[in-house]
Formats: structure tokens, C-alpha cells, sequence
């Protein structure tokens, strides 16, 4: 069981990461709060995350049940534009069965991906290990690729490959495939929106109203990312569909506006 919805939760990771387009719904023409160029916030990031750890918790629907980190690097020559979007973490799987001291289950995900300009994926690299079931799932996209590469495996045994989600896509009845999986790809023609856009926002934090950030990546349908940057750039929380949320904990109760 856990297997299979693993197996769907990678093919729901690649459907959601390659179909950000743009989605200004927050804000408003009439809105007080300002656009801001993403490489802006990416950059106020990168300098706060090289001085200072991040450590934020994992809820889903208010309670806890993970951790994880980000940072951000420039790969290669700072020239060309890109950045390296780079995070590590845990979830508890709460639906698997105790451990044998009392504890569940937990998965270890590392996460990789590039952005060029500070606006489009490059690529994307997800690594997902759960050492007491013996698995693993690797998950790896470069920009030009309709398919990402998948290999799901217990132990020896290889539980999804890309041509068995390419299959299984497919037949759930994916319409359009080629195009909803290669969203990094525009068609012949058609105007590529930006994956991430960013805009000023304001929170209130140990009492204060404070400046901040924010970047929304729009999701298929109408879901929504959103990531809380303070004014140096420090990561203080990202809104996940599904109810899920990643808090910086010494920001727990902190209140936001602007989005």
C-alpha cells in the first residue's frame, strides 16, 4: 500500500513542479503591494542562508510530522543567472505500523533543483529513502526531457520505472500528456508565463509589523505555493496545498498580510 501511494506521490510531485505557470490571484492590480524580480528575494536568501542554518517544522493540518531545510547557491558561473534551490528533510509516516521502541516509520528526502533566471526550472532531482521498509525512489528531470527519470525500488526489487509512469499517466487518462509533463517546454509559438514571481508583503513578527516577501508558484488547478521571506531574506514559512505547512519555529505565531 505505502509503495503504490509513494509511487503516486512522485507522479504528483513531477505533474505539480512541471506545471507552475503564473497565477496573480493574491494581488490584485489595485494591490499596495509591490512587485519585486525574484532574483531580488532569491539573492537576499542566498546571502542569509550562507550565514545562517534553517531548520523549519512540517505540519499537515496543524500537526507536526517532519522537518525540513533550504538553502540556495549560485552553481557554476554566477553569470549566467542561475540558482540552485537545495532542501533536506523528514516525515513521519504516521500510517505505518510502530517501530518496535514506539516510534513510526520516518522517510528522508533530499530535493534539488535549478532555476534559470531565477524564474524557470532547469531541473529537478528528489531523493526519497525509507531505510526500515529497504526503499528508495529517485526522481531526476533536466530541461528538454518530456518524462522525468523514476526508479521506485524495495531492496532488489524496481517498483516504478519512467516507462511504467509514462503507463500508468496514461491510462489514469492524462489528456495531453506530453505537454502537461514537459511544462518547462512551451509550445510552438505560445508565450511562456514565469514559474515564480515574487511581490512585497508585510508580517507581523514579535509584535511588529515588518516588510517581507513573497513567491508564489502557481499550481495545475487552482492550488498555490506560497514562501514567507523576511526583509534580510530568511525563509519564515511556506504554504503547501493539501494543508500542508512549513514553519520557521521561532516565527510560529507570526501573522502575515499580502497575500
Amino acid at each position: 500500500m505505502f509503495t503504490r501511494l509513494l509511487s503516486l506521490l512522485i507522479a504528483a510531485f513531477w505533474v505539480v513542479m512541471t506545471g507552475l505557470f503564473l497565477r496573480d490571484t493574491y494581488f490584485p492590480d489595485h494591490s499596495r503591494f509591490a512587485s519585486v524580480p525574484p532574483r531580488l528575494v532569491l539573492d537576499l536568501f542566498l546571502a542569509d542562508a550562507s550565514a545562517f542554518n534553517n531548520t523549519l517544522h512540517l505540519y499537515k493540518d496543524g500537526i507536526r510530522t517532519g522537518h525540513a531545510s533550504f538553502t540556495a547557491r549560485r552553481p557554476g558561473d554566477s553569470a549566467t543567472g542561475s540558482y540552485a534551490i537545495v532542501g533536506n528533510g523528514t516525515v513521519v509516516l504516521h500510517e505505518q505500523p510502530l517501530l518496535e521502541d514506539g516510534r513510526r516509520p520516518e522517510a528522508a528526502w533530499r530535493l534539488r533543483g535549478e532555476l534559470a533566471n531565477a524564474e524557470v526550472w532547469r531541473s529537478l532531482e528528489l531523493d526519497v529513502r525509507v531505510p526500515v521498509l529497504d526503499l528508495s525512489a529517485v526522481l531526476e528531470w533536466r530541461e528538454g526531457q518530456d518524462l522525468p527519470s523514476v526508479d521506485v525500488r524495495r531492496g532488489g526489487e524496481v517498483l516504478m520505472s519512467t516507462e511504467m509512469l509514462r503507463s500508468m499517466l496514461a491510462i489514469s487518462g492524462a489528456a495531453g500528456l506530453p505537454a502537461l509533463l514537459g511544462g518547462m517546454k512551451s509550445q510552438p509559438g505560445a508565450e511562456k508565463a514565469p514559474a515564480i514571481t515574487a511581490r512585497e508583503g508585510v508580517m507581523d513578527l514579535a509584535g511588529k509589523r515588518r516588510r517581507c516577501y513573497i513567491l508564489t508558484a502557481g499550481l495545475l488547478g487552482s492550488e498555490q505555493v506560497r514562501a514567507w521571506f523576511t526583509e534580510s531574506g530568511a525563509l519564515a514559512r511556506m504554504e503547501l496545498p493539501q494543508g500542508w505547512q512549513l514553519i520557521e519555529p521561532l516565527m510560529h505565531g507570526l501573522s502575515l498580510d499580502g497575500g
